[in-house]
């Protein structure tokens, strides 16, 4: 399936700025099931200086300067990505049990699986509690496989948690999205990463943009548009949006989801991919007289994602 991916933000000051510096987390990964065919990113003003490099994830990375006097800013990345479909190869995977999974991961015995055991531990976001051990073993039961498994405990996720955009914050605690079942799609993904990595399995997040599938009647999602105070958006492993798991539906994307991939198992959870592909996030940073006072607003923030 061919995509044509349209992501736009917009930022407006509150006092011209003189100087700004953007980096920008929107350009597809190349990976073996995905294809960029064409990728532009541009910026209103037009930036200065253009400089490109990868992270350390692997995800390319536009660092981008604006040297002109500007009350607003628009980047805009304009991406055709060719998607192969990859159910075949998920069914195909080795149907490991997940112990056996955990013990190559945890072995000391044999060459270190690098990647996956850096996905092991706590991080700012997703802490290793018992709790959440305790979840997660009620779909990992021993000897059952780790897709199996995964794939289960994505469909309590959704099943038994619901959706509310009042109830959590970007620092909400697991210990108490777990307690009152309620989050965004953030609150999710940070869960099912918590569980698996409580019981010892490596797992890390995607982000993307996904094509969604209408319930009769109704017409395609093609975009979104959000307003409020802009905010560093930062750039890690933890940090995620989560749409696919709530969905419910078959979805194509941009090596997206935003869902957990179990590393050091060779297959993958639920609607899980590998990192990320295309972060829709921009970093502003504005310098220039008074910037103490100066304050940026996201006024406009859209993604539209069709198939051609």
């Amino acid at each position: 399936m061919r995509l044509h991916v349209v992501h736009e933000t917009q930022y407006r000051y509150s006092a011209p700025v003189v100087l700004s510096q953007q980096l920008l987390h929107l350009t597809p990964r190349e990976l073996p099931w995905q294809t960029t065919e064409s990728h532009r990113i541009t910026l209103e003003p037009p930036a200065g200086e253009i400089a490109e490099r990868p992270d350390y994830y692997g995800n390319r990375t536009v660092h981008a300067l604006v040297a002109a006097p500007h009350e607003s800013l628009l980047v805009r990345a304009e991406s055709v990505v060719s998607v192969k479909p990859r159910a075949r190869e998920r069914r195909a995977a080795p149907k490991a049990a997940w112990e056996a999974v955990r013990a190559r991961l945890l072995a000391l015995d044999a060459p270190p699986i690098v990647e996956p055991a850096e996905f092991l531990f706590e991080s700012p976001h997703v802490e290793r509690l018992g709790e959440l051990a305790d979840y997660a073993l009620q779909s990992f039961t021993p000897r059952r496989g780790i897709l199996e498994a995964s794939s289960d405990l994505a469909r309590r996720i959704h099943k038994e948690f619901k959706f509310d955009r009042t109830a959590t914050s970007v620092s909400t605690p697991l210990k108490q999205v777990l307690a009152d079942k309620r989050g965004v799609c953030q609150d999710f993904a940070h869960l099912m990463i918590g569980c698996l990595r409580a019981i010892g399995l490596a797992a890390c997040y995607v982000s993307g943009y996904i094509l969604t599938q209408a319930p009769p009647g109704r017409a395609r999602l093609v975009g979104a548009v959000r307003a409020g105070p802009a905010r560093r958006t930062v750039d890690q492993i933890d940090r995620c949006r989560s749409r696919s798991s709530r969905s419910g539906r078959g979805t194509e994307s941009t090596e997206a989801g935003g869902a957990a991939r179990i590393l050091g198992s060779g297959c993958e959870a639920g609607a899980g991919q590998r990192r990320t592909a295309a972060h829709p996030s921009t970093a502003p940073a504005a310098t220039g007289p008074a910037r103490s006072s100066r304050q940026a607003r996201v006024i406009r923030c859209s993604v539209a994602t069709a198939s051609l």
